[in-house]
């Protein structure tokens, strides 16, 4: 259902639901842009859960997976000539 009727979920770990509604509002706003580190398509969601657990990555930012569909128009930039050839020997 999710999927289905494209639902955006954002979730904090820490903090009040009125500091959470503040900060996606910022980011709604563009006041606040997220750091992202690197993307993934959903398809390679196990290649960017070992990206995740290894602990030798040294990496400020998110790690985002995207749909294939949209992969083009928004994973793409996120992934630097040399990720791709490393991420390739996981």
């Amino acid at each position: 259902m999710i999927y289905l009727n494209q639902v955006q979920i954002f979730g904090v770990s820490h903090g009040t639901r009125a500091e959470a509604q503040r900060l996606v509002g910022w980011i709604r706003d563009g006041a606040l842009k997220p750091v992202l580190h690197r993307a993934f398509r959903l398809s390679d969601i196990h290649r960017a859960e070992r990206y995740f657990m290894n602990r030798d990555l040294d990496f400020v930012g998110k790690i985002v997976l995207v749909p294939d569909a949209l992969w083009e128009q928004h994973g793409a930039r996120f992934v630097a000539p040399e990720a791709i050839a490393r991420s390739l020997c996981m």
